[in-house]
């Protein structure tokens, strides 16, 4: 079920990985899941939202050229929009407040452009601003690195780590300014998430096997984690991760049937008299062969420039064949076992990449035939502002789970970790196997799903 596997960048300290963010400007114990079914266990809600302090430096080395963003410009950057931006985009749920701006920490290197190196460098400067600073529990903060443009520039103009859904901590480093829409997407990154990106068939067809369908880095239409400046919700996928969506919340179209689907921008369902979760639902997962997919419904949202309709998202990672990106290393990635943190939209309307305009929604009362033909999809909206979505399944679900493929053959980003014996069909929610490595060893261990009602 290499579909729901994750082709992850390098791991770096604390569970995270490092992602760029291209702009057309200029554990102790490690946990590794693997899906066997669709869902991991979703993360754990809490009434009041966990501290986020936001901490900048600045950084500078011998011969680096005078800024034209300071701390300062992104401490206003940080007041004025990313705290209300993110508090608007998680309905509450992540609340950032503005720390400190500590002094200034100069290193003997340039800032590196490189994954690896950049990784390296945001660890050794939180270290010393923090220690200079004073702070031992950095539990609770974010540092924003602001650095001086590297000699020749880097292609990208923020990094951040990706921490793991749930984290209240995490680094990112800005080169030489003070975007909002920058910022916002690297503290996306440090809060869990991976990139919105694109998938583009050719022959202008919608979708198809990866083989013909280039995988373009940062180019989703629709929020934040893409490269576009975006206000609208993250996509359901996304929510999911975070643990807004329960499991109870995501509709399995396995088999004919109708789903009344809620927009990703529902307020929080309630819990009943006795304090449990009322799901809403918000998504529906359909699997057609080696492909995944996450389906949502979007009002019309004028200001983001999306139309009102269904968005689709692939979750099957491409191969590094197949990855389109301007960081050679993106395309470069090693195969994981992990959950993907990334999403592929789908084009189901007339979204325009890159000069950006158009929508990627699919227009009510039409229909989307997934890569194999295995499911056919269509909405029609209700009166109530749900939509009413009709799933077509081309033949029946087994229900089954995978088994692993001999790991002498996993040398490389395109090996298949488990056997194709359910690719030619959908796959049923059965179960999910963790592989845990801590201080007892590595082992692996079955996982439960969630009960988002305890």
């Amino acid at each position: 079920m290499r579909q729901l596997l994750h082709r992850s960048p390098a791991s770096v300290a604390g569970g995270g990985r490092v992602r760029g963010r291209l702009w057309r400007r200029g554990r102790a114990a490690s946990v590794v899941l693997v899906v066997l079914a669709l869902l991991a266990p979703s993360a754990a809600r809490a009434d009041t939202p966990p501290a986020r302090i936001i901490d900048v430096v600045g950084v500078t080395w011998a011969g680096a050229p005078a800024p034209t963003a300071t701390p300062q410009d992104v401490v206003h950057t940080v007041s004025t929009d990313t705290i209300a931006r993110w508090q608007t985009i998680s309905g509450g749920r992540v609340q950032f407040s503005l720390g400190q701006v500590l002094p200034t920490v100069t290193t003997n290197v340039p800032l590196p452009c490189d994954a690896s190196g950049s990784q390296q460098y945001l660890g050794a400067v939180a270290l010393a601003a923090y220690q200079r600073a004073g702070i031992t529990d950095t539990s609770h903060h974010y540092l924003i690195e602001v650095a001086a443009n590297p000699p020749g520039g880097c292609i990208w103009d923020g990094r951040g780590i990706v921490g793991q859904p749930g984290s209240t901590s995490g680094l990112l480093v800005l080169r030489d300014n003070a975007d909002p829409t920058v910022i916002a997407h690297e503290l996306g990154h440090n809060l869990g998430l991976g990139h919105s990106n694109l998938e583009r068939c050719s022959g202008g067809r919608a979708d198809g096997p990866w083989a013909d369908c280039p995988a373009v880095e940062y180019g989703s239409a629709t929020d934040l984690m893409g490269n576009t400046p975006r206000t609208s919700p993250l996509s359901a996928y996304h929510q999911w991760r975070l643990g807004w969506l329960s499991d109870l919340d995501v509709a399995i179209g396995n088999r004919d049937e109708t789903v009344t689907l809620h927009s990703v921008d529902s307020p929080t369902p309630p819990v009943d008299a006795a304090g449990h979760y009322v799901p809403l639902t918000r998504a529906i997962f359909v699997r057609d062969k080696t492909a995944a997919y996450w389906v949502e419904f979007r009002h019309a949202d004028p200001a983001n420039g999306i139309k009102q309709g269904l968005v689709l998202y692939r979750t099957d990672p491409p191969p590094a064949s197949s990855v389109s990106s301007p960081i050679a290393s993106d395309a470069a990635d090693p195969t994981s076992m992990n959950v993907t943190t990334d999403v592929w939209m789908i084009n189901l309307g007339d979204w325009a990449y890159p000069s950006t305009t158009g929508s990627p929604s699919l227009a009510p009362d039409t229909s989307f035939t997934t890569a194999f033909g295995g499911a056919t999809l269509s909405a029609h909206v209700n009166p109530d502002g749900t939509a009413t979505v009709t799933v077509h399944r081309a033949g029946p679900v087994v229900p089954g789970a995978p088994t692993w493929t001999d790991a002498s053959t996993w040398r490389n980003a395109d090996a298949p970790v488990t056997d194709a014996t359910l690719d030619d069909g959908g796959l049923a929610i059965t179960g999910f196997q963790g592989e845990i490595t801590d201080a007892s060893g590595t082992r692996v261990i079955s996982v439960p799903r969630s009960d988002p009602s305890s």
